[in-house]
């Protein structure tokens, strides 16, 4: 073999060589790529399940102290105890719960906001010395019939359940509804009027309106009752609000003002309650004036005399006359009669 055959040889080894290694390198980095994907893909799917199934820490901040120490024991109804003999009944009902999520838009699960809200509902209206009956005071799925059950074997004498809306064609729709069975359920009509009253003057909180509509638990309780949708989740403004303690106990205070106003309504069947909304012209839109009263029935022939009465006392005409100034202004007004 001469020198130039083996020069020659020498390269063709050099080349092999590198190509070797070359090819050994590239495999080390695709088998590199693979493990740190993996690795991603792990722990993206634990992000996911920390996010959609981890126990909100305000919610467990008030669970903990009404949950059940007997291990394995079905937890019961939780009643209040108030040293004077309380004599308002209210079942509070936070819907869905366990393995039910209800309606989830990213951190807003609507379970963990139906019992924060049911929690702090109960101590305000026991603070009032309403007793207070909860169809679950933790995080656990109650089917609907025992939900009902608990209503009407407790002889309370109202049932509120509470749960969060979600409307995915229109993701602008904000606001509280109030839902109560047909139009013959005049005591339940009576509760939902009365609570989008007194969640109407929050200026924080945006209501709707009061309707009627067949839900299970509105139609399988023997005693007033009604169906709170606190707010969309599908509105991301007002899912972070319901995410909020701080609106949430707002929210809570304003539904247990609407049905204290109720009660003492029913307990004094001479006077008419009502909720004035009188728009205003602003700088920067619309604004608005609330006003609320009652005002007493008998010297009054129909609801029309009391609604005119009303608007006298805040100065103001019901359908639109000239007021002070000279000035067109029109009052919008409802109320609920006493019982």
């Amino acid at each position: 073999m001469n020198r130039k055959q083996y020069r020659k040889r020498k390269k063709l080894r050099k080349r092999k060589i590198k190509r070797l290694m070359i090819a050994y390198l590239l495999r080390a980095i695709l088998i590199l790529i693979s493990i740190i994907m993996m690795i991603l893909m792990v722990c993206g799917c634990l992000y996911i399940y920390e996010r959609f199934t981890k126990e909100d820490e305000k919610v467990n901040k008030y669970t903990d102290i009404y949950t059940d120490i007997n291990a394995g024991n079905d937890v019961a109804p939780v009643a209040s105890t108030e040293n004077n003999a309380p004599e308002f009944c209210v079942v509070v009902d936070a819907g869905h719960g366990g393995s039910d999520g209800g309606t989830v838009s990213g951190k807003a699960v609507e379970k963990d906001i139906n019992i924060s809200v049911a929690l702090k509902l109960k101590a305000i209206l026991e603070n009032d010395n309403i007793e207070v009956i909860l169809t679950r005071s933790s995080d656990e799925n109650i089917s609907l019939a025992d939900r009902t059950s608990v209503a009407n074997d407790s002889n309370a004498d109202f049932f509120i359940s509470l749960h969060c809306n979600y409307y995915e064609k229109d993701a602008q729709i904000a606001g509280l509804e109030c839902y109560y069975n047909n139009s013959n359920a005049t005591e339940s009509k009576g509760y939902a009027e009365s609570i989008i009253n007194a969640v109407s003057l929050s200026e924080d909180i945006e209501t709707r309106y009061a309707k009627t509509e067949g839900y299970y638990v509105l139609r399988n309780t023997q005693l007033p009752a009604v169906l709170v949708e606190m707010g969309f989740l599908s509105n991301y403004s007002e899912s972070q609000k319901l995410l909020d303690d701080d609106y949430q106990e707002s929210l809570a205070q304003r539904i247990a003002e609407g049905i204290s106003n109720k009660k003492k309504l029913a307990s004094c069947p001479h006077m008419y309650s009502y909720c004035v909304v009188f728009p205003m012209a602003g700088g920067g839109g619309i604004s608005r004036r609330i006003f609320k009263g009652t005002v007493r029935r008998g010297a009054f022939g129909s609801r029309n005399d009391r609604e005119n009465r009303a608007a006298d006392n805040h100065g103001y005409c019901k359908y639109g006359c000239a007021g002070r100034g000279g000035s067109r202004k029109r009052l919008l007004l409802s109320g609920s009669q006493g019982a």
